[in-house]
């Protein structure tokens, strides 16, 4: 996803509270990684990530959308609060897709905001 993401020209931060070693694009915290933020892509299932709010992500992000790939979050109660969440595993998307289409819905909030 990063690199399919970083080809159609995109900035990457990338967050993993359980990984120490220093990686390309890599932040320090949740909260640099969510700033600013057109699209948050959720990959692992960490409990820091399952406990997210609605709230929370709202405060820090620039574009209230997130892909989550582990179906983790409430996907009704993020959908209630106004933010934009599409999970993978519900027919809605297929994984060989998933950055392309992510791609473009940040490019459709671009669009109407």
């Amino acid at each position: 996803i990063i690199t399919e993401l970083s080809n159609l020209g995109y900035t990457i931060k990338a967050y993993d509270p359980h990984v120490v070693e220093s990686f390309d694009r890599r932040v320090d915290t949740l909260d640099e990684a969510l700033a600013e933020s057109d699209l948050v892509i959720l990959v692992t299932d960490h409990k820091e990530f399952q406990s997210l709010s609605a709230q929370y992500l709202k405060k820090l992000v620039r574009q209230p959308l997130i892909l989550d790939t582990r179906n983790m979050l409430p996907k009704e109660k993020f959908l209630d609060e106004g933010i934009r969440i599409c999970t993978l595993g519900d027919g809605q998307w297929s994984r060989d897709s998933a950055a392309r289409e992510a791609a473009a819905a940040v490019e459709t909030n671009d669009q109407t905001n």
